[in-house]
């Protein structure tokens, strides 16, 4: 999946998850940053080098993107 495609469903799905406090968007993003976070900080633990440099790339772009919608 596309970075920016990520980007929109993490969000989307606090979104809906939230529905009845009704988060915004906005809330939303700041989850959406604090799970990528925790998944880069995750990378430390991959086996191979070239899968855990793949990844991080990955969650960068992904967090790059959720700040650009």
């Amino acid at each position: 999946m596309e970075a920016k495609e990520k980007a929109k469903e993490l969000i989307e799905k606090f979104i809906q998850e939230n529905i009845p406090t009704y988060m915004t968007k906005h809330e939303s993003k700041k989850c959406a940053l604090i799970c990528v976070d925790e998944m880069l900080e995750l990378q430390s633990y991959k086996s191979s080098a070239k899968e855990c440099l793949n990844h991080i790339k990955y969650w960068r772009e992904v967090k790059k993107e959720i700040k650009n919608l």
